[in-house]
């Protein structure tokens, strides 16, 4: 498995705007308000958020995560998703850990994230609860990692 930037493999957006698509069909699917080419698009960045990331497992891609940054300047790892053919083989955790990495390496102190799917990544991995948070689905548990 190799975790690799969005803008580095470009060649992986369709593939994985369908994920996003099957995992959550309220927002992203054809009734929803999202569009997930137009959001991996603007992930395409390097040194500035938004920042996408991709697992790659046997040159065929398995899942995403990005780092964004809300109003209010916070930065959030969001939109971890993993086909659900690859699930439960690590790729969720690679992606956190890159994730929290690429946060580091951009000089972020703090990480946070609003998941009802994957708390449990994110304790193992030493995250803590911090409330909760109204997202699109509804009321979510909110984590925060220091950095």
């Amino acid at each position: 498995m190799q975790i690799a930037l969005l803008a580095d493999r470009p060649d992986t957006l369709d593939a994985l705007a369908a994920f996003m698509i099957r995992a959550w069909p309220d927002y992203y699917g054809p009734s929803g308000p999202g569009d997930a080419a137009r959001d991996l698009n603007t992930r395409l960045n390097r040194t500035s958020l938004p920042v996408g990331l991709v697992a790659i497992v046997d040159e065929v891609p398995g899942g995403a995560a990005a780092l964004t940054r809300e109003r209010d300047g916070t930065p959030w790892l969001s939109s971890l998703v993993v086909d659900e053919t690859r699930r439960n083989q690590g790729l969720g955790s690679a992606l956190t850990a890159a994730a929290e990495d690429q946060a580091r390496h951009m000089g972020f102190k703090r990480l946070f994230c609003a998941t009802k799917t994957a708390s449990g990544i994110l304790l193992q991995r030493g995250w803590r609860r911090h409330g909760n948070l109204q997202t699109l689905s509804g009321f979510a548990p909110a984590y925060v990692l220091v950095l």
